[in-house]
């Protein structure tokens, strides 16, 4: 994660990012000096592979929060998905915590399901990153 001037942006590399049958969801907490909460998501799959996204509020699951100016990216060439959000959607703090997991499965093939977490801490931990300063 990097807390720059401005924005707040996440990169996720994956081993293998495939344009196959497979969905994925990146979903991404983040928490403030301030104590804010939000979380920003991105899914995509064989009928949408530049993806969508989602920005919420609260710890575990989307609510009413928006965010003008949060963009994300899909490159499959490198692997890579990134999560970009304006530091005002965060009310500019001081620094920002993240946790979060990555997500795969077939909707043809519902009995598997590959969940990693971003932080190797351990999935659905409530353990954060370090705090990330400006």
């Amino acid at each position: 994660m990097a807390h720059q001037s401005r924005r707040v942006a996440v990169k996720v590399h994956y081993a293998d990012l495939r344009r196959n049958d497979d969905q994925l969801i990146l979903t991404v907490w983040f928490r403030t000096n301030e104590g804010l909460k939000r979380l920003a998501y991105v899914a995509a799959g064989p009928e949408r592979r530049r993806g969508t996204h989602l920005f919420g509020k609260g710890s575990r699951g989307p609510g009413s929060a928006t965010c003008k100016g949060l963009r994300h990216t899909i490159d499959y060439t490198q692997d890579l998905i990134t999560i970009s959000i304006p530091r005002s959607c965060l009310s500019r703090p001081r620094w920002v915590q993240f946790q979060g997991e990555a997500s795969t499965f077939n909707f043809d093939e519902v009995t598997e399901l590959f969940v990693d977490d971003l932080t190797g801490i351990g999935y659905e931990s409530q353990n954060w990153s370090a705090k990330i300063r400006r």
